[in-house]
């Protein structure tokens, strides 16, 4: 009987926007508040519930 091996899973968030087009030019995108909660934290919400192996976050502008 071959071996079942299963695929471990890895989620990359792009977090790298400047957010020019969100009216706050000093706040990234991913920092902008959505309740009380930036965005880049319902993301990472979302992302745990999936248990993955690695999580990788790109980020560029304001870092």
């Amino acid at each position: 009987m071959p071996h079942k091996r299963m695929s471990e899973l890895a989620c990359i968030i792009l977090a790298a926007g400047k957010g020019k087009r969100m009216n706050n030019p000093d706040l990234p995108k991913v920092m902008a508040s959505l309740a009380g909660k930036p965005l880049i934290g319902h993301v990472l919400a979302q992302v745990t519930l999936l248990h993955p192996s690695k999580t990788l976050v790109i980020v560029g502008h304001q870092k």
